[in-house]
């Protein structure tokens, strides 16, 4: 895992904190799958497939899997933050849960401070970037 921490608000009302390294690379996955135009390039990119039997060269939108109609992908950055995290610091961390069974990693704003000093006294960068957490926001608005 990257030494390098990143926390911040979401225009979803929560804040978190995440390995800087995780939030860019499953930004580019989900990117990645967005451009993808076929089953084929969806493979190439592991991107999310819902039927393992369609062929390479047919259509794909990742907009129309059943895993984004149920909100089951892309995921947030507080789920980031739940993947990626050790566990030492999601224990600092508030879990929560959506109606369809989802869980993330948050920062009460009463937390904040606290859980960034502990990340630092673990040996990580923190720095704040408002605008990676919040670009997993656009993410979820597919």
């Amino acid at each position: 895992m990257s030494d390098e921490l990143v926390y911040g608000a979401s225009r979803y009302g929560y804040t978190t904190i995440a390995p800087r390294v995780a939030l860019e690379r499953v930004a580019a996955q989900v990117h990645a799958a967005l451009a993808a135009a076929t089953y084929g390039e969806a493979r190439a990119v592991d991107a999310p497939i819902d039927n393992d039997e369609i062929a390479d060269d047919a259509a794909y939108d990742v907009r129309e899997l059943g895993q984004v109609a149920d909100g089951d992908w892309p995921p947030n950055a507080g789920m980031v933050a739940l993947e990626t995290l050790p566990s030492e610091l999601v224990a600092l961390m508030h879990l929560e849960h959506s109606m369809v069974g989802q869980e993330w990693a948050e920062l009460r704003d009463e937390d904040v401070a606290r859980v960034v000093e502990e990340a630092r006294s673990m040996g990580y960068v923190v720095r704040r970037d408002d605008e990676l957490i919040c670009s997993f926001d656009s993410l979820l608005e597919l």
